[in-house]
């Protein structure tokens, strides 16, 4: 028995090809899939937490391209003229309250200071002089009137002449008079004590200013002077910014 082969045959004759045969599409596994929905998962939960961090934070915070930093800054002057004797401080240096910045060359005050003293011991020396006048002065009006009131009954009865009485108020009141000098030279000594004094206390606190303190805890900066510099009053030395007192605007 002879084998037989088979060939199929299109409607013009030749014979069909056969094309490849399609595999089928492999679907994923339940343990895939349920990976993929975790980690869908985890992804959402990061979104939802980092977005309510976010608007946690800018309702607390603000962010712009136009801000600037703003503190308390005190400008420190001099007060006195003189030469600087000495700087104690550097830029960015920090600093605590009171602490000595710059000193200004004391001799010249020190000198004013040695002159008001001066005048204020001259004054008091006026003064307890003024005074002592006034002692002499009440003695002698007393005394002169104690000689006017014995001479007036003597006048009356004719014991005395009237040039002797009339010398005597004379000197009567030529003592009250001088009693009142003395003491307008008492109030014009006091007066004069008291100026002196002011003076005094304004050559000390000139004094005080040679040496030029830190007014509040902060950073220096701006720092325009020298050693051996010649300033002037309300000359503008060095900026002090107060810490930690900062602000954004």
């Amino acid at each position: 028995m002879s084998n037989e082969s088979k060939v199929q045959v299109d409607w013009e004759g030749a014979p069909a090809e056969t094309g490849p045969v399609a595999e089928p599409v492999a679907r994923p596994s339940g343990a895939k899939r349920w990976i993929t929905i975790g980690i869908a998962a985890v992804v959402v939960v990061a979104g939802l937490v980092y977005a309510v961090r976010t608007i946690g934070f800018y309702r607390h915070h603000a962010e712009t391209d136009n801000a600037q930093i703003e503190a308390h800054v005190n400008p420190v002057l001099t007060r006195v003229q003189g030469y600087v004797a000495d700087v104690c401080v550097r830029d960015n240096q920090r600093v605590d309250s009171g602490a000595v910045l710059v000193r200004i060359d004391e001799r010249d005050l020190r000198s004013r200071l040695a002159l008001a003293e001066a005048a204020v011991a001259q004054g008091r020396a006026s003064l307890a002089a003024a005074r002592s006048n006034v002692e002499v002065a009440r003695v002698a009006r007393d005394r002169a009137g104690d000689d006017l009131a014995r001479y007036t009954p003597l006048r009356q009865k004719g014991e005395l002449s009237q040039q002797q009485y009339d010398a005597a108020r004379s000197a009567a009141q030529a003592a009250e008079a001088q009693l009142q000098a003395a003491r307008g030279q008492v109030d014009a000594a006091a007066a004069g004590v008291g100026q002196a004094e002011a003076g005094l206390d304004a050559a000390r606190l000139q004094l005080s200013y040679a040496t030029i303190t830190a007014p509040a805890a902060g950073v220096v900066s701006r720092k325009s002077v020298e050693k051996g510099q010649l300033v002037q009053p309300g000359q503008p030395l060095l900026a002090l910014v107060e810490s930690p007192d900062f602000w954004v605007v």
